[in-house]
């Protein structure tokens, strides 16, 4: 899908707000996964409610990602 050219215009500020609204249309919509990402979340949450999740900050995460170049 492309950009309307009234949508470029926009300040930053009223995108944002598009952004914000546009969201607020989908987030109670069921959104259809395949069989494979259902299982793959339903082992993730599985994994969270046993408590072997391990969570990192956003910073341990960029370090591990800069060690990797």
């Amino acid at each position: 899908m492309k950009i309307s050219p009234e949508i470029e215009l926009l300040p930053i500020e009223d995108k944002l707000q598009l952004v914000n609204d546009l969201w607020d249309s989908i987030q109670h919509q069921s959104i259809p996964i395949n069989t494979d990402q259902m299982k793959e979340t339903q082992k993730r949450i599985e994994r969270f409610n046993s408590g072997k999740t391990n969570f990192y900050s956003w910073q341990d995460a960029k370090n591990e990602l800069s060690n990797l170049k």
